[in-house]
């Protein structure tokens, strides 16, 4: 089956983009993976690169697409590195925080309910990570429900 696969990727700017596009052809069960290289210099707004994929529909198989961003630092650090510690950072203050509401002379249901609410935060944290993105926004919106039934049920 011949396929087209077309990719638009930012050069700079949203206005001034790059296209790719590449024909080829797959048999039944066959699968292909396709990379396109992408520099600090490609970020739009010296900030974010972009780039869209689109698998043109070639029957019987359907037409796809994907999206993705890579945020650009101006710092010379990978961004497993950066992630790292924005998790440390993170964890520490979930600690901290959880560690300050139990000294602070609150009620140990009080404390237990903090403890919850960060656990559930670090969960949505760690499934995004992975990419479980339906866990994540679950765990998301629990939370945020879980915050507004006890902000309005406290006495």
């Amino acid at each position: 089956m011949r396929r087209t696969i077309r990719a638009t990727l930012t050069q700079g700017s949203v206005i001034y983009t790059r296209r790719e596009e590449q024909i080829f052809d797959l048999t039944p069960g066959e699968s292909r993976r396709f990379a396109w290289q992408i520099s600090a210099q490609d970020a739009a707004w010296g900030k974010i690169a972009m780039a869209r994929v689109y698998l043109f529909r070639a029957y019987p198989a359907l037409s796809g697409s994907a999206s993705c961003g890579v945020f650009v630092l101006p710092i010379n650090l990978p961004g497993e590195w950066v992630t790292a510690v924005w998790l440390l950072l993170a964890g520490g203050l979930i600690l901290f925080g959880g560690r300050a509401w139990l000294r602070g002379g609150f009620s140990a249901n009080e404390g237990r309910i903090v403890w919850a609410l960060g656990g559930l935060a670090a969960l949505g944290v760690f499934a995004n990570l992975m990419g479980w993105f339906a866990l994540a926004g679950a765990s998301l919106l629990f939370g945020v429900f879980a915050a507004l039934v006890i902000g309005v049920s406290w006495k």
